[in-house]
């Protein structure tokens, strides 16, 4: 009898030491989890930041490609400025702003024209 509470003993011994270990299992599992998370997440931002450049560059060479012979007359008041259709302010910023990506907003390419013309002084 005492032989088997012994055995008994070391088995419950043995099962401490294998929930300790499964334990340590099962916390290294959450932290690959966890890292699986965020590197899935950047993936995620690389890829929307990709399709970003993505359409920057198409609509850099598209309104290159439009502006280049496109004749633009003077702007002479905030009105105007306000006024010019999506095409007329792309062709605008491009000129004040050569090189940069023209902004998604039309209100935000308007203001930048009105800051390159002088804004306040029109």
């Amino acid at each position: 009898l005492d032989d088997l509470k012994r055995e008994i003993q070391q088995l419950q011994v043995k099962q401490n030491e294998f929930q300790a270990d499964l334990s340590e299992v099962k916390t290294s599992v959450r932290k690959i989890a966890t890292d699986l998370s965020g590197v899935k997440t950047s993936v995620g931002k690389l890829e929307t930041d990709l399709s970003e450049v993505k359409h920057n560059v198409k609509a850099l060479i598209h309104d290159t490609a439009i502006n280049r012979s496109r004749e633009l007359s003077e702007l002479t008041s905030e009105k105007v400025i306000r006024q010019l259709d999506n095409v007329e302010a792309k062709a605008y910023f491009t000129r004040y702003y050569p090189g940069e990506t023209v902004p998604r907003d039309q209100g935000e390419i308007h203001d930048a024209i009105l800051r390159a013309v002088g804004g306040s002084t029109l």
